[in-house]
């Protein structure tokens, strides 16, 4: 007569092994998608600014003045929203809005909604902004990344979307580029082309310098 009783607790044992790496990896899983679809209730993520180009004219006065010039995270959220409008596109074709704040130092937050797949995703980025007088670029370097609560690192996250972002925006490694254009001012014959040619983040404020090429031209003949 066989005894195959060894055998067969061997069999339940590598069953039941298997069964709780299975447990441990779908509740990994839901733990990671919970964190992803769940962010944090900060009430400044639901207060987005409506779409505004006022930062424009913050620049026109700059440019006009020879002086640096400051603006709130209020009129740069104004800004980021008039730019989501106008560039919907890529990865943001589905998003709404922007919530912008500074964050202290020499960092801001900005909160965006992305809608992916029929599915959103909040994604929260603490940046450093700067701008790039030699390429004429908005310079974003990106600290951190969270979607929801999950946090993502940057360098992975914008490598996997560089290919979704709108026209004008282009990302390398953990920094966020944006092809900025000059701003055209005219008062009767005189127009003047506005370009940036410093942007930095203080504790209380936004900080900005620009520079002006004006040109005259009269009317007839």
């Amino acid at each position: 007569m066989l005894y195959n009783g060894g055998k067969a607790k061997k069999g339940s044992k590598a069953v039941t092994a298997v069964l709780s790496v299975l447990a441990v990896l779908l509740a990994a899983a839901a733990a990671v998608t919970w964190m992803a679809f769940n962010g944090s209730d900060d009430l400044w993520k639901k207060q987005s600014a409506e779409p505004s180009k006022a930062l424009e004219e913050t620049a026109v006065k700059s440019a006009v003045t020879g002086k640096e010039v400051s603006f709130s995270a209020d009129e740069a959220g104004g800004y980021l929203n008039y730019l989501l409008q106008k560039h919907r596109s890529g990865l943001f074709s589905g998003t709404g809005y922007a919530a912008l704040k500074l964050a202290g130092g020499d960092t801001a937050d900005i909160y965006v909604p992305v809608v992916y797949k029929g599915k959103t995703f909040g994604v929260t980025v603490n940046f450093v902004p700067s701008y790039d007088e030699k390429t004429e670029r908005l310079v974003f370097k990106v600290k951190s990344l969270h979607v929801g609560r999950l946090p993502v690192k940057p360098s992975w996250a914008l490598k996997a979307v560089k290919d979704k972002l709108p026209s004008g925006f282009t990302a390398e490694g953990g920094t966020v580029y944006y092809d900025m254009p000059a701003i055209e001012a005219s008062v009767g014959a005189v127009s003047a082309e506005v370009r940036l040619t410093q942007l930095k983040a203080e504790a209380l404020s936004f900080k900005l310098r620009a520079k002006s090429k004006v040109s005259v031209s009269f009317a007839g003949g």
